[in-house]
């Protein structure tokens, strides 16, 4: 469809609202020089796995117990379940980015790591183009966590707990996540 309307006539046919999926398959395809259909079935399983990675180092940095660690990675794959996998899905290739979108957040925000100031800022400017459904749950989803480190913030000047407060971001995260995903 819209991967070989690219390769075809060269641009961005104007019915396609969701083009950086099919911008990403026409340039594999027209590198590789594989078959369309190919790179549209595999790029999901591609996803598919970059997204256990990515779960994988934002576990990491949200827990110290390399045990929690596994276990959220372990249950990531639980996602996979289904044939989605097999078809190029915008929506579902932008949530797969979801957890390397966090990540950024939280080394950006908490561990003030300045490096990945380009890579989080790029890919906020290229969500609205996978889906925009993904990018307003985005939005909402980083608003929500401003929220929450500001009020942890206002209570940790108080002497509460720091450690419930680090709890509260890390489970803020995940059912954000979890709620998207259905």
């Amino acid at each position: 469809g819209y991967v070989k309307d690219i390769l075809y006539y060269g641009h961005i046919p104007g019915y396609n609202l969701y083009p950086i999926s099919h911008i990403l398959c026409s340039i594999i395809v027209d590198i590789t020089n594989i078959d369309p259909n190919t790179v549209v079935m595999a790029i999901s399983q591609y996803f598919s796995l970059l997204y256990i990675l990515f779960v994988f180092i934002l576990a990491k940095v949200l827990m110290k117990d390399r045990v929690y660690v596994i276990i959220v990675t372990a249950l990531s794959t639980i996602y996979f379940m289904g044939a989605v996998h097999a078809q190029l899905h915008p929506h579902f290739l932008s949530t797969m980015i979801l957890p390397l979108i966090y990540y950024c957040y939280i080394q950006l925000r908490f561990a003030r790591i300045s490096e990945i100031k380009i890579p989080f800022l790029l890919l906020l400017l290229l969500m609205p183009f996978f889906h925009p459904l993904t990018s307003i749950f985005l939005i909402v989803s980083l608003v929500v966590l401003e929220i929450v480190s500001f009020i942890k913030d206002r209570l940790q000047t108080n002497g509460s707990n720091t450690s419930l407060h680090q709890k509260t971001v890390i489970s803020s995260i995940f059912v954000l996540i979890i709620s998207f995903s259905f």
